[in-house]
């Protein structure tokens, strides 16, 4: 990769998703060991990649009002990054639409356009995305959608599908080897876990943390089957 430009690197990546069989986690962290990026752009790659991912569908729909016809998947690409920015972001609108359309090469002249039309009919477009079929406003499957509708019913399947759209909780369990809980929550923004006394709900892992070894990054959930099986000292599993 030929620069720590985070929106540029976003586009990349996001042409290797759409291209290839490997998961996202996966293409992300292949770019993160191939680039070295500030911690600010590491940051704002995840979130924009991560994010047009889990709302691809809402946004092509945005596309398809501001843009008859056909875009070749490129320039569909930069529209992505740039309307994710503007609607999902709070980056401000200048920034979006100029480090965005540099991007677009032969097609800024296009993309600037949809972009700042996108920006001066936003209320326009937010209405008729929240009119949209389930599956388009949540950029869910459409087969999905409708097991859970058939299963839970439409008010429980619209929460449902709107939590699917949040981003993981993240969680750590204390290395009791090195450090207490009570330790952790002394040198970070997080919080105790009232369903186990390891874990911890924090909203970013300091990295010393990581470097020293003082927690693994863990989901509750997991534990569940180590203290079930309650294994003993001396028995091999």
């Amino acid at each position: 990769m030929s620069r720590a430009n985070p929106r540029a690197a976003c586009l990349e990546v996001l042409a290797r998703w759409e291209q290839s069989f490997q998961f996202a986690d996966e293409i992300l962290h292949a770019t993160f060991d191939a680039t070295r990026f500030a911690p600010l752009d590491r940051a704002l790659l995840t979130e924009l990649f991560y994010g047009i991912i889990r709302h691809r569908q809402s946004l092509d729909f945005v596309i398809a009002q501001l843009r008859e016809g056909e875009i070749d998947i490129a320039t569909r690409h930069v529209l992505q990054l740039g309307l994710y920015q503007i609607l999902h972001m709070r980056v401000p609108r200048h920034a979006a639409v100029n480090e965005t359309v540099q991007l677009a090469g032969r097609a800024r002249g296009l993309v600037n356009a949809i972009l700042r039309r996108s920006i001066r009919e936003e209320n326009a477009l937010r209405r008729r995305l929240a009119a949209a079929p389930m599956d388009v406003r949540f950029s869910h499957p459409q087969f999905l959608v409708e097991r859970w509708r058939a299963n839970f019913g439409e008010a429980a399947t619209e929460r449902l599908c709107a939590w699917n759209n949040e981003p993981a909780q993240v969680f750590a369990r204390a290395n009791e080897l090195k450090v207490t809980r009570g330790e952790l929550l002394r040198t970070a923004d997080a919080e105790p876990l009232e369903t186990h006394p390891l874990m911890l709900r924090v909203k970013q892992i300091p990295m010393d943390w990581i470097m020293h070894g003082l927690c693994y990054m863990q989901d509750p959930s997991t534990l569940a089957a180590c203290e079930l099986l309650d294994p003993q000292a001396g028995e091999r599993v």
